[in-house]
């Protein structure tokens, strides 16, 4: 990683993901990055031209998690808000209705059906999986106090 450090980025990288054609990182100092194929925003630069080397995305420097799907990306921050981006045909992005689209999201959106899911204070996150064309969000259960089951929801079309 310290090729990404001394010649790329500007600090060491904390997270770090890849999709079928993009790649993604977050930084120590919470700073995300984004390159590679962006036929759909899948990179969240605000626009649809594919970069070849990291892009920043965004000034937020709250990233402290990054996932990526076939054609979508996730991210988490500090407060524990999920963000998505990129192909949202079948709503793998979580976010409102309204925003379901086959041209995609070129910008992190906040993805209010995940971050609804995990509100209650009874819930706690396993976890965030993008897929193909899916996503599936886990969380657990507590009861009393104490951690329970977990729970899977999937959002979007599972193919086998």
């Amino acid at each position: 990683m310290s090729l990404f450090k001394n010649v790329i980025l500007s600090s060491a990288v904390a997270d770090a993901a890849c999709g079928t054609s993009h790649s993604l990182a977050v930084t120590s100092n919470g700073e995300l990055y984004a390159w590679g194929r962006n036929v759909y925003g899948q990179l969240g630069v605000g626009d649809n031209t594919d970069r070849s080397s990291p892009t920043r995305v965004g000034t937020d420097s709250d990233w402290v998690s990054v996932k990526a799907g076939n054609y979508h990306s996730i991210a988490i921050k500090e407060n524990g808000q999920i963000y998505s981006w990129g192909l949202n045909n079948l709503n793998q992005c979580g976010v409102h209705t309204s925003l379901i689209t086959s041209t995609g999201l070129n910008t992190p959106t906040n993805s209010s059906l995940f971050n609804s899911m995990l509100a209650s204070t009874s819930y706690g996150l396993v976890g965030v999986f993008p897929g193909y064309s899916n996503t599936v969000l886990g969380r657990r259960v507590l009861s009393g106090g104490t951690a329970g089951r977990e729970q899977y929801y999937y959002i979007g079309r599972v193919s086998l």
